[in-house]
């Protein structure tokens, strides 16, 4: 064996001896809810505790202090309730419109299932009453 690769081998081996750390970690949240590992106690007043850690590795540290992935999870559900507010948003203006349509005295054109049609008397208070009735449910 050569003397350049037995160096190798033996600081390949050190590194491993050396990536190995005997350390405290704390787990505390900050005052917006969010859990943080640190070598140290969090700020005064946050919710500590002290975890049971004995020699750490690179990788073990690694696994503790990587931001979960739910970031993009959040993001996407943010979206979706951003979304699902502009929709309810969009049909509560537009139940409002059909209902003052519908307090007009002039004749109503309904479409409903893709077919028009002018709207009755007794039609037209069954309508205002279903309006009414979504607009109570949905549209606070």
């Amino acid at each position: 064996m050569k003397i350049s690769q037995l160096i190798l081998l033996i600081s390949l081996g050190s590194v491993g001896v050396v990536s190995s750390v005997h350390a405290e970690i704390y787990k505390w949240k900050d005052i917006n809810g969010q859990t943080h590992y640190t070598q140290h106690p969090g700020p005064a007043g946050s919710q500590v505790d002290k975890l049971k850690v004995g020699h750490l590795t690179k990788s073990s540290v690694l696994a503790v202090t990587k931001k979960p992935m739910s970031r993009k999870k959040d993001k996407e559900t943010r979206v979706k309730k951003e979304s699902y507010k502009e929709k309810l948003n969009r049909y509560c203006v537009q139940q409002r419109k059909n209902l003052k349509t519908l307090d007009t005295l002039k004749p109503v054109v309904w479409e409903e299932n893709g077919k028009t049609h002018l709207l009755e008397s007794k039609e037209r208070k069954e309508k205002i009453i279903e309006v009414n009735a979504n607009l109570d449910m949905n549209c606070s």
